[in-house]
């Protein structure tokens, strides 16, 4: 019985163990099979890596080629642009040319405009000159010729009984008109050239009047030439005329005068004959 025990027992082992052996197989194959499985799977893998990789290359000529593309493309825009440009330049450069060239003209005819004004100007700066030179002449003669000579070598100067109130009364009434003013002063100015009449004059207040004249038409070129030649003859061979103009500032406007017209030579002349009337035999002007 022992031994028959002994035996099942065996048989059982060995059943066991041969159980275990087919389960070990089983997984020897099932361990062939995952390894065949992996195999294909790195296969798979693999490729799928080549593929990648060969597209990547695909992908990185193909950028290549239109970068490529795109450059020249660039490059003939480039050139094309440059040409184009040339030959618009070629195109505007008569067109510049020509407007230099008309602005060139414009600029000489303008310079040959200003130096025809600049001639033009001192042509009647010569003529202004030459007119005040010839004034001042003619008046520095009639001084001379019918002041400054005895009454007896004048040609019968006026008499001015009835001319002198009607000279002053016109200066009096008139005194902003510069035409009256001017008229009045040169009626004076020829009566004056009768020493009786030099008296009358400033008795009847042609003092004042001749003055006021002066003073209101400062700018009055005629007014102050004939203005000092009318005091200058008040003042000849006169010492009552000489204080009396003294008293009303007649040394002043006279000497406003050519300050004011130094320019002037008619001014300037008549002035100093004025002065000089007004200085003869009286220590006090």
């Amino acid at each position: 019985l022992n031994q028959v025990g002994c035996q099942v027992k065996l048989g059982r082992v060995v059943e066991d163990r041969f159980s275990f052996l087919y389960e070990v197989e089983a997984t020897v194959e099932d361990l062939y099979v995952t390894k065949k499985a992996l195999r294909n799977m790195n296969g798979v893998r693999a490729g799928t890596l080549r593929e990648c990789r060969r597209a990547i290359r695909t992908l990185t000529e193909v950028e290549d080629a239109i970068a490529s593309t795109v450059l020249a493309d660039a490059g003939a825009n480039v050139g094309q642009q440059q040409q184009q440009q040339q030959q618009l330049q070629q195109q505007q450069q008569p067109q510049r040319q020509q407007r230099h060239h008309q602005q060139q003209q414009q600029q000489q005819q303008l310079q040959h405009q200003h130096l025809q004004q600049q001639q033009q100007q001192q042509l009647l700066q010569q003529q202004h000159l030459q007119k005040q030179e010839a004034m001042a002449a003619a008046r520095m003669k009639k001084p001379t010729n019918n002041i400054m000579q005895p009454p007896a070598a004048s040609k019968s100067p006026p008499s001015g009984k009835d001319i002198i109130p009607q000279v002053l009364q016109a200066m009096k009434e008139s005194p902003n008109d510069m035409e009256t003013q001017v008229s009045g002063l040169r009626e004076l100015f020829e009566l004056l050239a009768n020493v009786g009449n030099r008296k009358s004059v400033a008795a009847s207040g042609g003092v004042e009047l001749v003055l006021n004249a002066m003073r209101n038409h400062a700018t009055g070129e005629e007014v102050q030439r004939l203005g000092c030649l009318v005091v200058g003859n008040l003042a000849t061979n006169n010492a009552e005329n000489r204080v009396a103009i003294a008293a009303a500032r007649g040394i002043q406007e006279v000497l406003a005068a050519m300050r004011d017209n130094g320019k002037d030579p008619a001014v300037q002349v008549n002035g100093c004959y004025a002065l000089g009337s007004l200085a003869e035999n009286n220590a006090e002007n």
